[in-house]
């Protein structure tokens, strides 16, 4: 078996492991904190069309993935970029994602019980700034955007590209909605994190 095959069966079991990640994660949460885990927003608003966007992405980044083991000619209908198909960098691409996926169970257990995907109406109780957020006020988002340009790398075509732009570009602006609401919440704390840490992992 190659290389193309082996990251053909890579992604798939890839993309498969991390949505059942999630559904056993949310699943639990819920449960055991009676409270909605993904919070969307009111129908319509900025916030919710961010997560319907993700939601639609991944489920089309899984099909494909799993169409493309049973239908390897599915290749020639995503726009293959020919200068990226290479073994180098469709390994390279699966490390980054691999790695990228590593961080963030790594967070998601530190966080405990502490972690929602979007922002809670009633917002979060408690500002974290120890662990992984000492590095990054978004330090799982960061490793979002890693995993993003890994599956561009892993994949390299029209459609890993597009799906990179609109994954890049929505992360940006779900980060900015978080930022608003936990400035909202609270307050000179929240500016003070800000002051020190960075939004993402270099800069101010």
């Amino acid at each position: 078996m190659d290389i193309v095959e082996v990251n053909r069966w890579f992604l798939a079991v890839f993309f498969a492991v991390v949505a059942t990640f999630y559904v056993v994660r949310v699943t639990f949460l819920s449960k055991k904190t009676q409270e909605i885990i993904t919070p969307t927003g009111p129908p319509g608003s900025l916030h919710f069309r961010i997560h319907m966007v993700f939601r639609v992405f991944r489920a089309l980044i899984l099909l494909l993935c799993w169409l493309r083991l049973w239908w390897p000619e599915a290749d020639s209908y995503i726009g293959v970029i020919p200068a990226l198909w290479t073994p180098l960098v469709l390994v390279f691409g699966d490390i980054l994602m691999l790695s990228a996926m590593v961080g963030i169970v790594g967070i998601n257990l530190f966080l405990s019980d502490r972690w929602r995907s979007g922002i809670p109406e009633h917002g979060p109780a408690e500002l974290v700034t120890d662990g992984p957020y000492r590095l990054s006020r978004n330090p799982m988002m960061v490793l979002v955007m890693v995993a993003q340009a890994g599956f561009f790398l892993a994949l390299p075509s029209l459609f890993s590209l597009i799906c990179l732009a609109v994954g890049l570009a929505s992360v940006v602006m779900q980060a900015t909605l978080e930022e608003r609401a936990l400035a909202a919440r609270f307050g000179d704390r929240y500016s003070q994190y800000q002051a020190r840490t960075p939004r993402w992992m270099l800069g101010r």
